[in-house]
Order: structure tokens, then sequence, then C-alpha cells
């Protein structure tokens, strides 16, 4: 499952005089249980609350909406909103940890 964006094929690197082989293999694999919350955090994880230094956090509102489009029952609900938000927590951690490095 890609996130984001597919890798740049061979032909793609080779046209900026890279191949593949430049770059190590960074996999992470998701439990399978953890699979949903990856697919809704693809479908939600640019709905950012902007501050004067970047984002502050998730605008829930579209969260709520695709949970409700699921029609899922509250206690799995629940539990997708909690990954949500803990992917959420993740990413600004990162982001400020990139901001202060700067």
């Amino acid at each position: 499952m890609a996130l984001y964006k597919p890798r740049p094929t061979a032909q793609e690197l080779a046209s900026v005089g890279l191949t593949p082989d430049d770059f190590e293999e960074e996999v992470v694999e998701v439990w399978p249980e953890n699979i949903p919350v990856c697919e809704l955090w693809s479908v939600v994880g640019d709905q950012w609350r902007m501050g004067f230094n970047g984002p502050v956090a998730l605008d829930l509102i579209p969260v709520f909406h695709e949970l409700d489009r699921m029609g899922l029952e509250q206690e799995a609900y629940d539990s997708m909103l909690d990954g949500v938000k803990a992917m959420a927590s993740e990413a600004l951690s990162v982001i400020h940890d990139r901001q202060r490095s700067v």
C-alpha cells in the first residue's frame, strides 16, 4: 500500500542519472488491523489546521465526514478516530522536529 505516490521507475531515475541501486529500500510494514486507519489517513492526512509556524492540528471535520460515510459501529468509529489522531500526533512531532533542526 503506497500512501503517497509510487516510486519512480528505473527509466525515470535514469533520466536524471540515477538507478534504483542508488537508494536503500525502506520497507514499513503495516499490521493488517491498522490498514483501515492507514487508508483513512491517505484520504484525510493532508487536512491540517495551520498556525503562524505551520501545522498545529489535523482538521477533524473531514475525518468525521469520512468516518460517517463508512457507517461504522461506535466502537470501530472510535478506534479509527483514535488511530488517525495517533498518526496526526506523530506527524506533528516529525514536522516540528524538522523545523527545530533547520
